[in-house]
């Protein structure tokens, strides 16, 4: 059973392989992917449309999750890097958003 006004978006258009983690937000109107060949990548839940991607993991992503307040998210990759994330704010133009700075490993 599907959710009231979240459209299905088959992954084969979206990612090279499946992706290996997705995330819903609290309000119900994003989602995160964690892609194994490729950034983090926030969509639209109504549209399927692609709103941003997250770049910041080297060997790509594991798994994303939202904070409760939705504003902020953080993925796991295979570089073995914990990234927190700013969301964008959605009047924002899609493009790329960023991690906070962190040294690399």
């Amino acid at each position: 059973m599907g959710l009231k006004g979240i459209r299905s978006t088959p992954i084969s258009e979206t990612h090279e392989d499946r992706p290996e983690g997705v995330a819903l937000s609290p309000d119900g109107r994003h989602i995160l992917t964690a892609d194994t060949h490729g950034p983090v990548q926030l969509w639209d839940a109504t549209t399927g449309l692609e709103l941003h991607r997250l770049e910041g993991h080297r060997g790509g992503a594991l798994g994303v999750a939202f904070s409760p307040g939705g504003r902020t998210a953080a993925s796991s990759g295979y570089d073995g890097i914990v990234r927190p994330w700013r969301l964008p704010v959605p009047e924002v133009e899609p493009g790329v958003a960023s991690a906070p700075d962190h040294p690399s490993r």
